[in-house]
């Protein structure tokens, strides 16, 4: 049978929210490596010049026990996967039904950042509300 409206606009799906500037790198590296397989699903804003993140991202991928990519638009947020903010767009979770996914965006400079922390949480505060953790790491 289908769900229900109600039930699919209900979600109890847990995610987190790292925000870390410049000369942080070392202390998301130290979060990310630390974490099991089976954890909730991360977005992350790193700021860091454009043609650096995905290369960041493979690198913690291959560190990591769990998956860590530069975000595309639309991707899903799921368990055990961190995604990347790519270096000169915003990223904005949204909430489609039960499931979280993010939107990589252009847009004004925040704070002087493309990408920036303050959107992100933004969103995840908008959209996930008590079912989201944030971290701010500095370096």
């Amino acid at each position: 049978p289908a769900a229900s409206g109600h039930a699919m606009a209900q979600t109890t799906e847990r995610i987190v929210a790292i925000g870390t500037s410049t000369g942080g790198t070392q202390a998301l590296e130290a979060v990310l490596t630390a974490l099991p397989r089976v954890c909730p699903g991360m977005v992350i804003v790193q700021h860091m010049p454009e043609k650096f993140t995905a290369s960041f991202a493979e690198r913690l991928n291959s560190l990591s026990q769990i998956e860590v990519r530069e975000a595309r638009n639309n991707d899903r947020i799921l368990p055990g996967l961190a995604l990347i903010a790519p270096g000169g767009k915003h990223m904005m979770v949204t909430r489609s039904g039960a499931y979280y996914h993010v939107q990589v965006i252009d847009g004004p400079l925040v704070n002087r950042h493309r990408p920036s922390v303050d959107v992100l949480f933004r969103s995840v505060a908008k959209f996930a509300g008590k079912n989201a953790t944030g971290i701010i790491t500095i370096g």
